[in-house]
């Protein structure tokens, strides 16, 4: 009588993975309720499919469903999102580890999260405010259990009206402006013997003024020229020609490289800058307007004008009617 061996089937590695992730999708359900399972059932439910459907179309047996891997990718996408992430974004990560990382590729034992990391890579790249929008939890005292329990309460009522939702283009793009402002040198002090400027002629002289913005960026070089007071003279020339730049020496934004600007015969660097800057009087190509009245935005950078000086400066500039 012939003897049969029974044959043990190896045991799925994903079976252990999954008791793995039970852990944190407890916590994600007891925090946030019945979104958390329509997450977890998205995710699993589109993995399953699409693989299905995939081995049906290359003619393999199904029975390849049965290592648990599908279920694994399905329920780490929707474990690496928030709980309250729409259902077509946990759906398309899914079909696309289980598409582009996991049946291309085979199974794989030794980085079972590779495809899940596929998949969320993917929403990250093409729709980063949906995958970092998480709730916004407001507690002064923050206790786990008692934030916990008040968000799961509002989400089971429908959910968060304001939530945090950060791109990462745009939350790049603001650091390195934050970056910028903080490399920027602060204003120059002035010297302990500055001379006060209460009243101005207004005789300008540019003495052999050169500049660069940086090192090698040659903007003005040997600029000479010398403006009587009481005279209007317009500066032409094409973009990047120094037109603003003349402006900006004028008024100490910046310093020049080397040579000196005159003001009624004195070098513009003896003022007070505080003074020097009151003398003069700047219209910048964008106008911008503040969210006041015509009257707070004539007078913006003297809180201490009043009405008569507002109404005579806009009879100046003949905006009266306004």
């Amino acid at each position: 009588m012939a003897k049969f061996k029974r044959i043990k089937t190896p045991k799925s590695p994903y079976m252990s993975y999954l008791l793995m992730l039970a852990a944190p999708a407890i916590v994600a359900w007891y925090y946030y309720g019945a979104f958390a399972f329509r997450a977890i059932l998205t995710g699993v439910v589109s993995a399953v499919v699409v693989e299905a459907v995939a081995l049906l179309i290359m003619k393999r047996n199904l029975s390849l469903l049965s290592d648990m891997h599908a279920v694994f990718t399905g329920l780490a996408v929707a474990m690496l999102l928030p709980a309250t992430a729409p259902v077509w974004l946990i759906a398309s990560g899914a079909v696309f580890a289980v598409l582009v990382a996991k049946i291309p590729f085979g199974p794989a034992h030794k980085a079972p999260f590779v495809p899940a990391a596929a998949g969320i890579a993917f929403l990250t790249v093409c729709f980063p405010d949906e995958v970092f929008k998480y709730p916004a939890i407001d507690s002064a005292s923050f206790d786990v259990f008692e934030a916990g329990s008040s968000l799961a309460a509002q989400l089971s009522a429908g959910g968060i009206q304001h939530v945090n939702s950060v791109g990462i283009q745009t939350a790049v793009a603001g650091a390195e402006r934050m970056f910028e402002m903080l490399d920027e040198q602060s204003e120059p002090k002035d010297a302990d013997d500055a001379l006060p400027l209460e009243h101005v002629e207004g005789e300008i002289e540019f003495d052999n003024v050169c500049f660069a913005y940086g090192a090698g960026n040659q903007v003005l070089n040997g600029i000479s020229l010398k403006i009587p007071a009481g005279t209007r003279v317009a500066i032409v020339g094409p973009t990047g020609s120094g037109k603003t730049t003349i402006i900006s020496l004028l008024t100490r934004f910046y310093d020049v490289t080397s040579g000196r600007i005159l003001l009624d015969g004195h070098d513009i660097r003896d003022y007070r800058l505080h003074d020097l800057r009151r003398a003069f009087g700047v219209v910048l190509q964008d106008t911008a307007l503040f969210a006041q009245s015509v009257k707070d935005n004539i007078a913006y950078g003297h809180a201490d004008a009043s009405t008569d000086d507002v109404r005579a400066a806009a009879l100046f500039r003949t905006v009266q009617p306004f």
